[in-house]
């Protein structure tokens, strides 16, 4: 599942400075869901932001981000609990093996985001 909209959004340069981009939402997203307790979205969603605040253009475009943001949450909590959680489709491996760490590498950004939450969540 990608959502364009979201992933749009959260690159946008008007979001807060440590905002997390799509793939690194994605790899935060699994490793809340993989917590051995239900963390709810007022605990988590603020991470995603920066502990700041994302800067809505409007009511609709809050309402349009959030439904987003859950759909996604929603899609990587059912793979978890079905024990079919994979890496995204949309996160692919490059070639070459060092260039999976560069900034942009979705590989290394959805990795940044998962260690995000399992720092987060590690006294859990």
């Amino acid at each position: 599942m990608q959502s364009t909209l979201l992933k749009t959004f959260l690159a946008d340069p008007m979001r807060p400075a440590d905002t997390l981009r799509y793939h690194e939402l994605q790899g935060f997203l699994f490793a809340v869901t993989s917590a051995p307790e239900l963390i709810p979205p007022s605990e988590w969603m603020p991470i995603v932001f920066g502990e700041s605040e994302p800067q809505y253009a409007s009511l609709d475009e809050a309402k349009l981000v959030v439904g987003e943001l859950m759909s996604l949450y929603n899609a990587i909590n059912a793979g978890v609990s079905e024990e079919t959680a994979a890496l995204p489709a949309d996160c692919v491996f490059r070639d070459h093996l060092l260039a999976n760490l560069d900034a942009d590498a979705p590989v290394g950004q959805w990795s940044r985001g998962f260690i995000k939450g399992h720092r987060w969540l590690e006294e859990l």
